[in-house]
């Protein structure tokens, strides 16, 4: 019940209209929208924020074969300029992945991961 409250709460609040940012390769709050990968299988991303954009509501899904594999659902929130630091709602989890972007519809998503660091070129929807 506490996270139905939290993600009404989430959503409601990102339904207002917020002008956009300026570009800035180093803005981590550029990274609301829908997003995904171009890689195999498909990765999309749906970065919901609230109205101070510092913080937000993201889904995360996999598909294959125009069918969803997977969906995950993560509360994040902006550090600095480019660190989003995302705390996955069910196992509470918390990863830090820095966002640098390329264009204002492109950007790389680097996270370290057991020692490895992971790289995804996402591509803005």
């Amino acid at each position: 019940m506490k996270y139905a409250i939290l993600i009404f709460s989430l959503l409601f609040c990102a339904c207002k209209d917020v002008e956009p940012l300026p570009f800035d390769p180093h803005d981590a709050r550029q990274i609301e929208g829908m997003w995904r990968s171009g890689q195999h299988p498909t990765w999309t991303y749906w970065f919901d924020s609230v109205s101070d954009r510092q913080s937000g509501y993201l889904v995360q899904s996999i598909f294959d074969l125009n069918t969803q594999l997977v969906e995950q659902h993560y509360a994040y929130k902006i550090r600095n300029d480019s660190v989003i630091e995302m705390l996955n709602l069910i196992n509470e989890k918390p990863r830090i992945v820095t966002a640098y972007f390329e264009t204002d519809s492109t950007a790389i998503l680097t996270e370290t991961f057991n020692g490895l660091i992971l790289k995804t070129k996402i591509k803005r929807f």
